[in-house]
């Protein structure tokens, strides 16, 4: 009934079909594959930024309230969420004067920072100051950060 042309091609076409099919499957694995790796990059960066933000206000509201030459009182502060803190200066070296405290803020997520105020007198007498503030994305009280393995850090120093 059909050539024998017609009996040596039999197959080639479920084997072509077969062929487009792993094709097709293999771009949409790798399709996939992109688009979850995609999104767990665009989920770190997010989180990070939440970690750089409360870096970032810690140090701005460290540096607003910036106290004058008088290290003998606590510094007093009320930043973000956070209630006013007091903060005694401590001399951990001989004219160097640290304060440290917490700061949360809890709107949208419980990202916290923590602030060291740093004071020293220079050689000439002038008084020199360093704030360092490192961001957390998770932090809850009293914690900051909390000990979780998706907690990021960023830290901010400024020294003036």
């Amino acid at each position: 009934m059909f050539p024998d042309k017609f009996k040596l091609s039999r197959g080639y076409t479920l084997l072509f079909s077969i062929l487009i099919m792993i094709f097709i499957f293999s771009v949409t694995v790798s399709f996939f594959s992109i688009t979850r790796k995609e999104s767990s990059l665009s989920s770190a960066v997010h989180e990070s930024l939440y970690a750089l933000y409360a870096a970032d206000t810690g140090m701005e509201c460290a540096q607003y309230y910036d106290p004058a030459p008088s290290l003998t009182t606590p510094l007093s502060l009320l930043c973000g969420d956070s209630v006013v803190v007091e903060t005694p200066w401590t001399t951990p070296n001989a004219g160097e004067f640290v304060s440290t405290f917490v700061i949360f803020f809890t709107e949208e997520n419980q990202s916290c920072a923590r602030v060291t105020l740093k004071k020293r007198y220079d050689i000439n007498g002038n008084l020199k100051s360093s704030i360092e503030s490192r961001g957390y994305n998770l932090g809850e009280s009293p914690e900051c950060p909390i000990n979780h393995p998706a907690v990021v850090e960023r830290a901010l120093r400024l020294t003036y």
